[in-house]
């Protein structure tokens, strides 16, 4: 059945004239008429009594203005919802981040972020290795590794300084390395086999004052910052470590401020194809942006 011809009926049914209907579509009295003629035609039945007073519906044309009455209605309701989702965060979102991250600056967001969203379902996953974005395992991955551009975008996060640490236990046993070289006396621990989330270059302890090609031996790695905190912080050896996990685990003393380490990043990374998603968008313009310039900062 023609949408227009239903709709030049409907109006003309609701308004009880010609002219009053064509006002209100912004159309011509002739025009609407023989729309309504056409439609009658099609049903080959009349949908109006005319007479001098104006138009009464007939048994059927009764009929038909009851279902397009319910189907306007439903039509309304649809398109008002559907103008305030246009404005609303909906449907999940699925986001890797390192765990380090995501306790220390992502779980103290949440609470506000999914007040501010109620109709989002937020489902995170924390990992320090790393997330193939292109097979959809997750909508936003949080880590050090920036996407190519042509299939993964990735936004800048944060800058993350670098530090080196033990414990003051440790220290006390095995004295305090003050140059490059004298780290050669000590245990080192570096991050495990996978690159470490928010450092450009995990195993840099090892390099450090050592001749091109010609690396320290690790004590021992770990593929998770906060258990490799946890452990410097026992007493277990040397580390370098982003400066926001430090600060969140006890028990730890900078050495050698001085030393020119790495810095690491953190990208906000997502599959080309979810660009549009204003989950996402969300995500990282109201909320990590926050991150960035107020919190994170004041621990620089």
């Amino acid at each position: 059945m023609d949408w227009d011809k239903l709709k030049g009926f409907y109006s003309v049914a609701e308004s009880g004239s010609f002219t009053k209907a064509a006002i209100t579509l912004g159309i011509s009295q002739s025009a609407i008429s023989r729309q309504v003629s056409r439609l009658e035609e099609m049903l080959d039945t009349p949908l109006f009594y005319r007479h001098a007073r104006g138009l009464t519906l007939t048994e059927q044309g009764e009929t038909l203005y009851k279902t397009t009455r319910e189907v306007f209605s439903e039509l309304t309701l649809a398109e008002r919802e559907i103008k305030s989702s246009a404005h609303e965060v909906i449907g999940s979102l699925t986001i890797v981040s390192p765990v380090a991250f995501g306790n220390s600056w992502m779980i103290p967001k949440l609470p506000e972020f999914l007040e501010n969203h109620p109709y989002l379902q937020l489902s995170l996953k924390f990992s320090d290795s790393a997330v193939d974005l292109t097979t959809y395992d997750a909508d936003v991955s949080i880590s050090g590794i920036e996407g190519d551009g042509e299939t993964v975008v990735s936004q800048h996060l944060i800058t993350v300084p670098m530090r080196m640490y033990s414990s003051r236990e440790y220290l006390l046993d095995n004295g305090v390395p003050m140059t490059a070289k004298q780290l050669d006396q000590h245990k080192l621990l570096v991050f495990g086999d996978d690159p470490i989330p928010d450092a450009t270059d995990p195993d840099y302890l090892l390099k450090l004052g050592r001749p091109e090609g010609d690396p320290r031996e690790a004590y021992g790695s770990i593929n998770n910052v906060y258990t490799l905190a946890r452990m410097v912080a026992g007493g277990v050896g040397i580390a370098m470590l982003p400066r926001d996990v430090a600060d969140h685990c006890s028990g730890l003393v900078q050495i050698m401020p001085e030393a020119d380490l790495p810095k690491g990043s953190l990208y906000y990374s997502y599959a080309k194809q979810l660009s549009y998603s204003k989950a996402i968008k969300a995500f990282y313009v109201v909320e990590w942006d926050r991150v960035n310039t107020l919190a994170f900062r004041r621990t620089l």
